[in-house]
């Protein structure tokens, strides 16, 4: 097998690639990622905050750039670059020209990260490129607007990418209607349950019957041939044309291509920059200052009445810890100014009620006292009443003294 390195074809021919070589996007694949991509001439923001401009260009743009159709072109060629280097080195089977441009412009929508972990890559390096194609049809979903939903732009590019996978440089295969029937895949219950859940074990067996069937059917009563029209020749088909092998392109060409292209894309990005309007400086404020007013830088002159300066003073405010520290001291000069009200105390005016109550147990005590002693001459026969008036002053008391200790002790701080 020859070592072949492929460069661009800007005629969309087939071309296989080797286990060795590389491969570019050919024309008519960029056209396709270009006709999906949608040109944007300003630079449009995303909703994550980043910049796109071109076509899907997103790494050096910013607001304000304006870009021309070549030179987006050239920027789209730069942005591919990656793209065709992953899929070179991450495939271990043989590409045609058309597939590779599918990849391509799956792998640049859905990232190389996705492309790397999905089904599509496990079953081209397996062989099996029909599955291949039918995994196409996997990432037709978006996030729009909050929901998850299949997107008809995404329907359409994964058809044309998978159509474009599936051309054949011999042309199509024909499949007449008369000798091959299609049958429908799935009923639509058990299609919708696929396309949900994936394809279930009691479908795939189902399958499998029916395909042995309609094989022993086909052994037993084999399909008659379609006679041809008298006259009437088949000609072979064409054998596929036989790509021609490039000669491959040592490390230093290489280099000198990258350098190339760096070069080309720093003076795209000079032209979009000098195409750009200028911004002005950003001005700080300044107070619009109005006619007729008297201008205060002047040396001052004798007038005859003064001016009155009505110029708004704005202090800033302070620090939240100082206010509440002066709020706190405000409050401390309050309340201890409330506790003097005149010449008597505000806590003596408190308890108040108690004082009076205190000096009428003792007037009562006083005034029993009198009365027990006054009213009788017998000793034995007044120190009971005496002693019972003292009980209950004393009693008055207690209960004064115990609301005082437990109920109504005065607040700390």
């Amino acid at each position: 097998m020859s070592v072949a390195r492929h460069r661009r074809n800007p005629w969309g021919m087939c071309q296989v690639r080797t286990m060795t070589g590389r491969m570019r996007t050919s024309q008519t694949g960029l056209e396709l990622i270009k006709s999906f991509e949608g040109f944007r001439e300003t630079a449009a923001r995303l909703p994550d905050g980043r910049w796109t401009i071109g076509y899907g260009h997103v790494r050096t743009a910013r607001e304000g750039l304006t870009i021309s159709q070549k030179d987006a072109t050239e920027l789209l060629i730069y942005d591919l670059t990656p793209v065709e280097d992953a899929i070179a080195a991450w495939t271990y089977a043989p590409l045609m020209q058309n597939q590779f441009d599918a990849l391509v412009s799956l792998a640049f929508n859905i990232s190389t990260g996705q492309f790397r972990d999905s089904e599509i890559l496990a079953n081209i390096n397996a062989g099996n490129y029909l599955a291949a194609a039918n995994g196409f049809d996997l990432w037709r979903k978006a996030r729009l607007n909050g929901r998850v939903m299949i997107v008809d732009a995404l329907v359409r590019r994964r058809a044309a990418e998978k159509s474009m996978f599936l051309d054949h440089p011999s042309g199509r295969i024909p499949a007449p209607s008369p000798v091959i029937v299609p049958q429908i895949d799935a009923p639509p219950r058990q299609r919708l349950a696929d396309d949900e859940d994936g394809p279930s074990p009691s479908g795939d067996i189902a399958e499998a019957v029916r395909r042995l069937a309609e094989r022993t059917r086909e052994s037993i009563n084999p399909t008659p041939e379609i006679p041809l029209p008298l006259g009437a020749t088949v000609s072979p088909p064409e054998p596929p044309p036989i790509p021609q092998p490039v000669e491959p392109q040592t490390e230093q060409q290489s280099a000198d291509a990258s350098r190339v292209m760096a070069e080309r894309v720093a003076r795209i990005l000079q032209r979009t920059e000098a195409s750009a309007p200028p911004q002005e400086p950003v001005r700080p404020h300044q107070q619009e200052v109005r006619e007729g007013l008297p201008d205060f830088d002047k040396p001052a002159e004798r007038r005859a009445r003064p001016i009155i300066d009505d110029t708004e003073i704005v202090v800033p405010p302070a620090d939240p810890a100082t206010l509440f520290a002066e709020a706190e001291r405000k409050a401390k000069v309050v309340n201890g100014a409330a506790k003097r009200i005149g010449p008597i105390s505000g806590r003596v005016a408190m308890q108040t009620p108690w004082i009076i109550l205190l000096l009428l147990s003792l007037l009562g005590l006083f005034i029993g006292a009198v009365d027990a002693f006054q009213h009788s001459t017998d000793l034995n026969d007044s120190l009971p009443r005496a002693a019972a008036t003292i009980l209950a002053v004393f009693g008055v008391m207690l209960l004064m003294s115990v609301y005082f200790l437990f109920w109504n002790r005065p607040e700390e701080g």
